[in-house]
């Protein structure tokens, strides 16, 4: 048996439930980022903070922490076992998420937005990491694809979260 033949033949339902759960955690943090976003009005008049103020939080302190933290991470995935990695940041990343709802001040709530950003980091290339192994080359492109299209679909479920959204998206006119 050559070695595509037997990395064809172990392509099944756990292969393919595999993809599945990093999808879902992909999207789960995609989510994540538009609820911020969805959210900054309320958040601005809670802790009385400026339009620069929310930028910093739900852009560019996340993003420069995420981007920081890729190359290490990648590191980590290579050195250490992937489903062990990705198992330990998804509980960590949930830790983070809930004290960001927890947050009593807007120095907290960024700071925890920055832990949210570092529990994030690991996330994709673990997971590009992952599916290299558990795919062969002929069916690797319309996994990491699968794994990829995350965010739109998180855009979708995102979007029909907010009121009136489904009348927009069905091109009604929104009377909300």
């Amino acid at each position: 048996m050559t070695t595509a033949t037997t990395a064809e033949a172990r392509l099944g339902w756990r292969t393919h439930g595999v993809l599945a759960l990093l999808v879902v955690a992909y999207a789960s943090s995609f989510i994540g980022r538009q609820i911020m976003s969805v959210m900054i009005e309320p958040i601005k008049l809670e802790f009385g903070v400026s339009d620069t103020a929310m930028g910093l939080v739900s852009g560019l302190s996340f993003a420069a922490v995420y981007a920081l933290l890729g190359l290490p991470a990648g590191r980590l995935a290579d050195r250490h076992s992937r489903m062990r990695v990705l198992a330990i940041t998804a509980a960590l990343w949930a830790l983070a998420t809930l004290l960001c709802g927890m947050a009593t001040g807007f120095l907290m709530l960024a700071l925890v937005r920055m832990l949210v950003a570092a529990t994030e980091a690991p996330v994709t290339p673990t997971s590009l990491s992952l599916i290299a192994d558990l795919y062969p080359v002929r069916n690797r492109s319309l996994a990491i694809s699968c794994f990829t299209g995350a965010p739109t679909l998180s855009a979708i479920v995102g979007l029909s979260m907010v009121p009136g959204s489904w009348m927009f998206m069905a091109g009604a006119p929104d009377s909300c």
